[in-house]
């Protein structure tokens, strides 16, 4: 649904009574009928962290992309990631996991520096899990062997610039012989032009 503005005003008017789903169809007169029902939303099934944020709570200030705004919490800016789509579970799930792991990682090793931003919360709607909170981080430093390969690609291309963003959506089980190849392909990967994965504008 990349233009819902022009869905919303065709939208039959919506009960008030509860409901969770509602399937909307068109008929062969071309008008829109729609169903109701109390179908259970899917969820998030991996909860380690104690603290839970209800996402209406959140006051969205910055829009980075679907899904992922910068909100205030305890007066504070932070970053709010959640599903919008049923599709979209599986890849926060899998990061929310990952998290679970270096916060783990983390504690075992309290004097070393964190290398993500600190896991604030899990987003809720409604008591079911669908998202995450993460502290917003201004700026850090690439780990060492990742800067080293890096550098000769990036120094020209962002200069003056920083990450702002880095996810773990796609995060897998560690396979060194898979951690280096990714590692060796990063030059590659730095200087394609290709437009691969960008925003693509439609004239």
């Amino acid at each position: 649904m990349c233009r819902p503005y022009l869905l919303i005003t065709r939208l039959p008017e919506l009960p008030d009574s509860p409901w969770t789903v509602m399937t909307i169809s068109q008929d062969e007169n071309g008008s829109l009928t729609s169903v109701i029902s109390m179908d259970p939303l899917p969820e998030i099934r991996t909860e380690w962290h104690e603290q839970h944020v209800d996402i209406l709570t959140l006051k969205s200030t910055r829009s980075f992309r679907s899904g992922v705004h910068e909100a205030r919490y305890n007066d504070v800016p932070t970053i709010a990631k959640i599903a919008c789509f049923e599709w979209e579970m599986r890849r926060i799930e899998r990061e929310i996991w990952a998290y679970s792991l270096l916060e783990d990682h983390h504690n075992q090793h309290p004097n070393k520096s964190p290398i993500v931003p600190k896991f604030l919360a899990h987003l809720t709607e409604n008591g079911r899990i669908m998202g995450l909170l993460l502290e917003k981080v201004k700026g850090s430093q690439l780990a060492p062997t990742i800067w080293s390969a890096a550098k000769p690609f990036l120094v020209d291309r962002v200069s003056g610039s920083s990450v702002r963003l880095v996810d773990f959506e796609h995060t897998e089980d560690f396979d060194e012989l898979l951690a280096r190849e990714e590692l060796l392909s990063l030059p590659a990967e730095l200087t394609e032009e290709s437009g691969r994965g960008a925003t693509i504008e439609v004239k």
